[in-house]
């Protein structure tokens, strides 16, 4: 927290000496946490899985291009702007990074994501990280009417529906990656695909079905519990990992996802304010955040983030008012790792909950 506890010297100092208005600016918890981050490669650092080795991070630069977006559009920050622009423009460039042909993005380094040996390439494309792209770039271009940013994204979102897609009479889901490995029903990532699906049918109205048949899957596999909590598993009967609840991270993007939806116009009924109730699971006594609902364990950061931002875009966009961001926004200002335990993806993700709540 010392970045904060500066903030507040700053402003002691500044008042003991009668600073006149001009003077007295104090950073804000969102202004101090994007200052940490490579001014022109925002991206680019170190990782939880890879913690000596500094690497370009798609995830992470799909986020601070929304953050920033958001951030110069309710603050008029014109440098935000030029930083979530020089964002969007890394995923333009890298939107094919390791050249096979499918538009996407992924990860730096190799990986297993089921553990079953079945292992991808550094730069293979995952779904929730196009997602997550595609939003950083539909946010830019809120902001600047870029046309490339759009085309972009509806280019991941074909590619993901010609490689990673199942679709039937009824229904649809994305997979996990375009593998066949990875040809899984995750609720999260058809969730976060569902929002920018109904987003893009502004532009190529043949989305808005598909979005309702994602939808229509999403809302079959919905839960409730005893307390009347509405939930998900983490995928799909018969898939890796069907037997458990999603962890803050992976729970708030199927709410935000769904939640996207509706904001989008999406035509099938979601109980908006169910889904906003579903995160307070994760709320602790004494004002913590546990990874899993009702656990003890400690949420990670970027779960943390994404829970903060999610409640904060349903409060302000969707008339949702029980406060829910004001608890996840206590624990996400404490978050402050040392230089060589700051990774942008953890980062990222509470940066863009603070670009909506951070004064």
């Amino acid at each position: 927290m010392r970045h904060l506890k500066l903030a507040g010297v700053l402003l002691l100092l500044c008042l003991a000496v009668a600073c006149s208005p001009a003077e007295r600016f104090v950073p804000s918890p969102y202004q101090l946490l994007a200052e940490r981050f490579d001014p022109q490669a925002a991206g680019h650092g170190l990782d939880a899985y890879t913690p000596t080795e500094a690497s370009d991070h798609a995830m992470a630069y799909a986020l601070v291009a929304s953050a920033e977006a958001r951030w110069h559009a309710l603050k008029g920050d014109a440098q935000a702007l030029e930083r979530a622009e020089r964002a969007a423009a890394w995923l333009v460039e890298n939107r094919d990074s390791d050249g096979d042909g499918l538009v996407g993005w992924g990860l730096p380094f190799a990986w297993d994501a089921f553990g079953d040996g079945s292992t991808n390439p550094a730069g293979w494309p995952y779904t929730i990280t196009t997602a997550l792209a595609i939003q950083g770039l539909l946010d830019v271009h809120d902001a600047t009417r870029e046309r490339e940013l759009v085309d972009v994204a509806l280019e991941a979102t074909n590619a993901l529906l010609d490689h990673a897609f199942t679709r039937t009479p009824d229904e649809a889901w994305f997979h996990y990656s375009p593998s066949e490995h990875d040809a899984y029903a995750v609720y999260n990532v058809s969730a976060m695909m569902l929002g920018q699906l109904q987003r893009l049918a502004a532009f190529e109205p043949t989305l808005e079905e598909v979005a309702d048949l994602v939808a229509a899957h999403l809302l079959s596999a919905r839960l409730v519990d005893v307390s009347g909590r509405v939930h998900w598993m983490y995928s799909a009967p018969g898939s890796p990992s069907a037997d458990r609840e999603n962890d803050l991270v992976h729970a708030a993007y199927i709410v935000q996802g769904l939640a996207d939806y509706v904001r989008f116009g999406g035509r099938l009924t979601v109980d908006v304010a169910a889904l906003y109730r579903s995160l307070r699971a994760f709320l602790m006594p004494g004002g913590t955040v546990s990874e899993m609902p009702h656990g003890d364990a400690p949420a990670r950061d970027w779960g943390v983030g994404a829970a903060l931002f999610t409640a904060a875009l349903l409060e302000q966009e969707l008339g949702v008012h029980d406060l829910l961001s004001r608890d996840f926004y206590g624990v996400a200002t404490s978050y402050d790792p040392p230089d060589e335990k700051f990774y942008p993806r953890q980062a990222a993700h509470v940066l863009l909950g603070l670009a909506l709540t951070s004064p």
